[in-house]
């Protein structure tokens, strides 16, 4: 879902739905692109 939402500029929710995933599964591409939402990349 988070790829979704920021392939539709939707941040907010993709850093959201990032977060979600990372809780049930520690992935690193899903850390990564959370890691640059959130740096503003």
């Amino acid at each position: 879902m988070g790829d979704y939402y920021l392939a539709v500029g939707d941040k907010i929710k993709a850093a959201e739905a990032f977060s979600k995933a990372l809780a049930l599964k520690d992935h690193p591409d899903t850390r990564k692109k959370l890691e640059e939402l959130k740096s503003g990349k």
